[in-house]
């Protein structure tokens, strides 16, 4: 059934609806946006590669330009990659 559902937004309200419906929208995303700076972890990103298509990390979140993030501030990549691997 998600498959067959488009638009993005419509996926996210869809997947709000039960837990099965969750799991079905966690077993067939293309796309996948990461906001490091959030408290994702790399291990739920394991559930999400069945149909993954791309996948986008960022890596800094927009206050760091304004000195607003210190340098040795996380948000690192490598296990993101270790996990994709």
């Amino acid at each position: 059934m998600m498959s067959y559902i488009h638009n993005l937004k419509d996926q996210d309200a869809i997947s709000l609806v039960c837990r099965h419906w969750y799991k079905l929208d966690a077993l067939t995303p293309k796309y996948i946006v990461i906001a490091l700076y959030y408290t994702a972890t790399p291990n739920r990103l394991q559930s999400h590669l069945g149909y993954l298509e791309s996948l986008k990390l960022n890596e800094k979140p927009r206050a760091s330009m304004f000195n607003l993030i210190p340098e040795d501030w996380g948000g690192y990549v490598m296990p993101w990659a270790t996990a994709i691997s």
